[in-house]
């Protein structure tokens, strides 16, 4: 089954809005008390869920007496929803790129020297910023298995080959098993090394004077 939460995320829904629309589905027509009970909300923030819903048009309303009852629209209608906003996104995103200019014009003061990343996405986007700005060398200091887990070759490997087709220089400190970074340089990333220690020597790897790595393996090993 689709990730729900994700796809509603993702068209700007909020948590309360995703949980109040899927109830409605279930339940049919639905008074404030039985979407808050189904949801687990409280009954203010069900009916701000509400509101919101109805000006994304997929929740309307009826009333039997006293009563208002509250229906989810069909599923045809969200999709229907779920279009204009992607469509919406992309003039956006276009009126953004003119705007560009624009806008660097406005940027003051000093430039931070450290900025602060996180996540996966955070990773993506040093390397983007480091392809973007092109500068002739990069230090970097981590552990490369780690990093490794979270990015597969697959996804790492196009963001390499655009910084090497720039002819940006790497330099880097790296935390691991020495061997195991070794193969992920070598092997994975094509990376030239300079000639190992004892330690971790390979005949069959090659040295180069553009690269100087420090492997931590409760040793230091200093090339």
């Amino acid at each position: 089954m689709a990730d729900l939460k994700a796809i509603f995320n993702a068209i700007g829904f909020l948590k309360s809005e995703t949980k109040t629309y899927l109830a409605g589905l279930e339940l049919g027509p639905a008074t404030v008390i039985d979407l808050s009970k189904k949801t687990g909300l409280s009954r203010q923030a069900t009916y701000q869920a509400i509101k919101l819903l109805s000006e994304r048009g997929i929740l309307s309303s009826m009333q039997q007496g006293k009563k208002t009852y509250y229906v989810a629209e069909s599923p045809k209608k969200l999709l229907s929803y779920a279009k204009r906003y992607e469509a919406n996104v992309k003039e956006r995103l276009k009126e953004l790129e003119e705007a560009v200019p624009e806008l660097s014009l406005l940027v003051g003061g000093e430039k931070p020297v450290v900025r602060l990343f996180e996540g996966k996405e955070g990773s993506r986007a040093i390397l983007e910023d480091i392809a973007l700005s092109k500068p002739k060398e990069v230090w970097e200091i981590g552990d490369l298995v780690a990093f490794r887990k979270v990015f597969p070759p697959e996804e790492m490997m196009p963001l390499a080959e655009k910084l090497k087709q720039l002819g940006i220089r790497y330099r880097g400190i790296y935390s691991g098993e020495a061997r195991s970074v070794v193969h992920l340089l070598i092997v994975e990333m094509s990376a030239p090394i300079p000639c190992l220690s004892p330690a971790v020597r390979d005949p069959a790897l090659h040295c180069s004077t553009t690269h100087y790595l420090i492997f931590l393996n409760f040793q230091w090993y200093i090339f």
